[in-house]
């Protein structure tokens, strides 16, 4: 939020807001999830963002856009890869030594297996977060 108002914002600066995922956006969805607090705290959620920001954890897209992408948000590519790091923590002494299981753990846990549930989560708690984001009352 925020990103897309401003001076001196050109059309390709409002493009990579809508195609990105800030650390504002991954925070917001993760709290919709319950993976924050629940899972892991905002202070490790921030550093997994750090360490997946790094260049070198980049997507091949981002790395060949030439751009500061530490600031431009995340790709599909590497929310996918954030989301594998917060499993890898949060289901650490569940899944040691088999990456997968901690993978299947998240899955479960934010019920992705589950379309309809992904569904009311999304028209429920995140509507509810769209609101408190943009200021507007429940009638709106």
């Amino acid at each position: 939020p925020g990103a897309q108002l401003g001076k001196d914002r050109t059309m390709t600066m409002i493009k990579d807001c809508n195609e990105r995922l800030s650390f504002f956006e991954v925070v917001c969805f993760a709290r919709d999830f319950d993976i924050v607090p629940k899972l892991i705290t905002k202070a490790t959620l921030a550093y997994l963002h750090k360490v997946s920001s790094a260049l070198p954890n980049r997507s091949e897209t981002s790395q060949r856009e030439g751009q500061d992408v530490r600031d431009a948000g995340f790709d599909l590519e590497e929310f996918n890869m954030l989301l594998v790091r917060i499993a890898l923590v949060a289901f650490a002494e569940r899944s040691v030594g088999d990456p997968e299981m901690a993978v299947r753990c998240i899955i479960r846990w934010m019920h992705l297996d589950d379309p309809p549930k992904v569904r009311h989560v999304v028209h429920t708690r995140g509507r509810q977060t769209q609101r408190r984001i943009n200021f507007r009352s429940k009638g709106e």
